[in-house]
Parts: C-alpha cells; structure tokens; sequence
C-alpha cells in the first residue's frame, strides 16, 4: 500500500473535511482565496488537504498522467468507505485537475459548503476544522432556503462542479500569437447578483466573461477541422421579468414575434426605437429615475418623467411584482429559487436587479447542463457567459449541432415551467467573424 493510501485509510469510516492547499506539509496551509490545482502548470504545487477529527494530513497530488490514476482510486474507495458525509469548499479545481491530467473524470461525491453558503448568503470563510464544517453544514438544513436549494445543488451545481465545468475548463483554446493552449478557470456564484465568475488564476489561461476584440482575433479551436458555434438568449432578462411576474402586455409582446424592445419603446412613446427601449425599459424596471433616465437617453427631465409614468401604467404588473419585493429587517432579498444577498437599504437599484438576474442565472446555469448533455456526441462545450453559450464543433456537424443546440436551449424545463426562451445562433472559425445562422 502507497504512502498515499496508508495516509487515507487511517481516516475510514470518519466524516472528511476536503480543501485545497499548499504543499507546505508541515504547516497543511490552505490557500485562503482562489485555491486551485492547476494543471497549465506542472512546477505548482498541488495538495489536498483532508480533516477528520483532530486529523489533519496533506495529500500531494501527482502531476504525472501514469501516477495520478493510482491516487484517485486510492482517494475514490477510500473516501467513500462507511462515510455518511464528504465537506469540501471550493472543491470543484479538484474535478477539473483530474480531468484534465488523466482525462477522466473524477466519481466523487462532495458536498461544496462554499456554494451552499454562498447562494444562502452566509459570508463564511473557510472551516479551520472539519468539526467546524460538520456544525456549519448541518445548520444549513435548518435555512428556510434549503427544501429549495437542496433541489438546485442535486440538478444544476452538483453536476457543474463534477462534469459540465470541468469539462469546458478543460477544453482549451489556442492563442496563435502566443502558440500557448488556454484554459478557463470559473467560481460558480461569485458575484453579487448570483452570476458566476471568471478567474485568472491558472498559469495559462483566459477570461471568456472580458473577452477584449484582440482576444477574439488570436483565439482558435485546438483540433483541426473544428468551428466555434455561439449561442444567446435573446432579451433574456425581460423574457425572465415575465415569467416572474405574470405581465401580460410584456407576455403579449414576448409573444408577438416582433423585436421586443422596439415594441416596448412604441408602447410608451409611439415610435419605433428599440434602442431607446433596451437602453431604458429595465434600467426603470430596477429604478432609474427621471434625471438619469433623461441623461441616458438625451431628452428633458419632464419628458423623462412622461416615459417612467408610462412605463409605470403601461406595465403595471411588471412594476408592482417589482416594488413588493422588498428586503426583509436585516436588509436581506430573496429571489425566486431562494438565493439571499444583503443590500443596503438605499441602493434599491441592485436590489431589484438581483431579483430578476439571479434567476436567470439559474436558469443558464440549467440550461449550460442541457445543452453539453444533447451534444456531447458531436460537440464540446467552449466558454459560458451569462446568458451567452459557445460549443466547438466539427464543420461537418454544424447542422446537427444548430439544432440540438437551439432545443436544448429553447425547450422548457421543470425548474422553470412555462418561460419560453429564444436564441439566436452565430458560427465561424474565428470568434471576431462569426455568421449568423438561422
């Protein structure tokens, strides 16, 4: 038996507490920011550090493709012997390492308290002990968001954090100035209004969400005879605003088959100007008021404030869903899927928006999941942004790949009955020409 297997079998049948660390195994440190195992990189040092009881023991982890195999069975039968329960935090770089040096993927079982506590809206840092992760992990059976978020975890992050990110983290892109393979790196629930991240934190990566127009000129699929397939939702938010609060003329309109928002801007000011009415329509929705909205759109305040009272009366029940959502006494908002987030009670504006965009980012998150399942045959995922999803495909599959694609994205799902999305689709070797299909 290897050092390796002699160290985890001497924690069988113990509750673990998993982490990601330095390779310091006298001080078993872990990194208290960005922990990752980075696999772009194989002087970095890797290491996972297991708690149990009053255990402590650092694990370096192989970098070696004909070694590491033999860890993770170690890791797989071990952790997984009379074990009621697996903690780690921020785990999912452990996924993506194994992934990407063995090429298979990791069949592990971990419960991720930092995106437990991080949707609830708990501001924890990391457990100093694994009695302390057991504590905290079973108190968030008692939240009043855990019937909905234990539903959420099973369907969108627990498959996230083993497969579907991993394996876009995986697939890298070729910069052809550099002549380097880059890779991406996500922190799912990073942000405030609940959307996910992207982190440069590996030695040869990437950033899809600030992808610059030079990026998109030096970035290439690795593998000969592959084409980038991009799709996104169109009016994502307003369609998403809809389903939450019921309004019939925004779902009259999401219906009609025209562009949205040169009709929602026709409703209030009889003219056709759909940028008027991007620019405008949710930005009042979430509370701009008549001095910003006339700076925004170059017009007088008196005209501003005809456009809000407008907006107000000709969607009244898009505004009044809006306005009742208010924050509970600690300053708290709870959105659709029960996420919570602390604002301050004068910044009503993020607030509000974290209320329509942190469903939608649920429902991305969902979607991201379907879309690698009806075409993982024939397509590999690239990047997610937002609302935004980019596949690699052969050039000869692009045909089968549009199609799965578009009812993997449009079809409505259980998590959210009756939303009806649409997408629209752009294909091309180089992601600064891509064509529209469709």
């Amino acid at each position: 038996m290897s050092d390796f297997a002699k160290a985890l079998f001497s924690l069988v049948g113990k509750d673990k507490f998993i982490t990601i660390g330095s390779n310091d195994l006298g001080n078993a440190r872990v990194e208290a920011s960005y922990p990752q195992l980075d696999w772009t990189n194989p002087r970095r040092p890797k290491q996972l550090v297991i708690q149990s009881g009053g255990t402590k023991i650092a694990l370096p982890l192989s970098s070696n493709p004909d070694k590491l195999p033999e860890q993770i069975a170690s890791l797989s039968s071990t952790l997984t012997i009379k074990d009621e329960f697996l903690i780690g935090w921020g785990i999912k770089p452990l996924y993506s390492y194994v992934l990407a040096i063995t090429g298979q993927p990791l069949d592990l079982s971990i419960w991720d308290l930092k995106i437990m506590e991080s949707f609830l809206g708990i501001k924890g840092t990391i457990p100093k002990t694994a009695a302390e992760a057991r504590r905290r992990f079973f108190s968030i059976g008692k939240h009043p968001s855990w019937n909905k978020f234990k539903i959420l975890y099973r369907e969108i992050y627990q498959p996230l954090i083993t497969r579907v990110i991993p394996g876009m983290e995986t697939t890298g892109l070729v910069n052809r100035d550099k002549k380097l393979l880059l890779h991406s790196f996500y922190e799912l629930d990073g942000q405030a209004n609940g959307r996910s991240k992207t982190l440069k934190v590996l030695n040869n990566c990437y950033l899809p969400h600030s992808m610059t127009p030079q990026d998109k000129e030096v970035l290439f699929p690795q593998t000969y005879g592959e084409i980038f397939m991009e799709f996104d939702y169109s009016h994502m938010e307003v369609s998403v605003l809809q389903w939450l609060s019921g309004d019939p003329m925004l779902g009259e309109i999401l219906t009609s088959g025209k562009d949205v928002y040169e009709q929602i801007w026709y409703k209030v000011a009889q003219m056709n100007d759909r940028e008027k009415g991007k620019s405008s329509f949710l930005p009042v929705v979430y509370g701009l008021g008549k001095k910003g909205l006339a700076k925004k759109l170059e017009i007088s305040e008196d005209f501003a404030a005809v456009v809000i009272n407008k907006y107000y009366n000709t969607f009244q029940t898009a505004f009044s869903w809006i306005r009742q959502q208010s924050l509970d006494v600690e300053g708290v908002a709870t959105d659709y899927f029960g996420r919570k987030r602390q604002f301050d009670e004068t910044n009503l504006y993020k607030s509000r928006n974290f209320l329509v965009q942190a469903p939608a980012n649920i429902i991305c998150l969902k979607k991201l999941i379907t879309l690698q399942e009806k075409t993982k045959n024939f397509a590999k995922l690239a990047f997610h942004v937002h609302d935004g999803f980019c596949i690699l495909i052969r050039n000869t599959s692009w045909r089968e790949a549009y199609k799965a694609g578009k009812e993997a994205l449009e079809t409505e799902d259980n998590l959210f009955k009756n939303l009806h999305l649409t997408v629209h689709c752009k294909s091309g070797v180089s992601l600064k020409k891509l064509r529209p299909i469709g």
